[in-house]
């Protein structure tokens, strides 16, 4: 029971039989308010990524265009803004920029872990969705067959002060063939998919520390382009994609990370995307610096059967060459 000092507030009215004072009825309304803030529909973990120059930005994946919530900052609100335009087969997301300066930011109670000056514990990861193309088929769901979700909260508890993703998030790309491994598997550049290879196994370590992504091939305008560029790349959305997406570097006080879009590279020599690459680098202007993409610049290659290797000659690392 509720006992209010102030009479003039107990007016009592009745619903369906039940009796209720005004004083009540206000507290009813103003759970009823707070649940419905506490329970918005969100349906990842809040997350920051770090974009050029080292701008922190906080996003989050929501059901409806109507669900951005509020970013608090010190004290202070800054209202997440909805990412568009919003493709279509994907959920929204909503995001804001983090100025500097703060010392402490929450979404829906959720307290951010904000980037940090030379980070010192640093997890790096990559190819993580679990693959679903042809005949080769991963056993989804079986955690020891396809782990990633184990690694993650591992991950977690080793309190890293950033995750880098080195590319390839969605491999569920074509529809399961086999019910035992991957029954009622998603497939394709969707939400659904993106939840499943992703957002849902990644959701512990996620919500852990500030991320830097990077773009791989399975996120090539000819795969899941439309997934990567809205959810996970720093910049604008354009509702286009591209190729060659332009470099950048994150900076982390003097921790510098340079960030190489190589989804479309050639495994072997291309004198186009040779002099493409070559340019991109040139133009990274960084001291000491991790060059962080998904294709390795060097490479041997092993003939089958056989324990001899050769040099295996790659547009990366001619590009690095010039």
């Amino acid at each position: 029971m509720v006992v209010f000092a102030n009479s003039a507030l107990l007016r009592v009215f009745r619903i369906e039989g039940v009796r209720y004072t005004e004083p009540m009825r206000f507290l009813a309304l103003l759970l009823a308010g707070q649940a419905a803030i506490l329970s918005a529909q969100l349906l990842t973990p809040a997350w920051i990524e770090i974009g050029p120059e080292g701008t922190a930005i906080a996003r989050v994946v929501v059901t409806s265009a109507t669900d951005c919530p509020t970013l608090r900052t010190d004290g202070s609100t800054l209202p997440m803004s909805l990412r568009q335009p919003v493709p279509k087969g994907l959920r929204p997301a909503c995001e804001a920029t983090i100025p500097r300066t703060i010392k402490s930011a929450s979404v829906n109670g959720q307290a951010l872990v904000l980037p940090r000056r030379d980070p010192s514990r640093i997890v790096v990861i990559g190819d993580t969705g679990c693959r679903i193309k042809g005949p080769r088929v991963q056993n989804c769901n079986d955690p020891v067959q396809w782990p990633f979700e184990t690694i993650s909260k591992r991950a977690s508890a080793e309190k890293p002060q950033l995750v880098i993703h080195v590319g390839d998030y969605l491999y569920r790309e074509q529809k399961c063939p086999a019910d035992e491994l991957c029954g009622g598997s998603p497939a394709g550049d969707i939400w659904e998919a993106w939840s499943a290879d992703f957002f849902k196994p990644a959701a512990k370590l996620l919500a852990s520390a500030p991320w830097i992504f990077s773009r791989g091939n399975h996120e090539s305008c000819a795969r899941s382009w439309r997934g990567w560029f809205y959810y996970l790349d720093p910049r604008p959305f354009t509702g286009a994609c591209q190729d060659y997406s332009a470099p950048y570097v994150a900076r982390l006080g003097s921790f510098e990370v340079a960030v190489l879009d190589t989804a479309t590279a050639a495994d072997n020599p291309d004198a186009k995307q040779t002099a493409t690459y070559a340019a991109q680098i040139a133009s990274l202007k960084v001291q000491h610096a991790w060059l962080v993409d998904h294709h390795p610049f060097w490479g041997l290659n092993v003939a089958f059967g056989s324990t001899k290797t050769t040099p295996l000659p790659t547009p990366l690392g001619a590009a690095w060459d010039q």
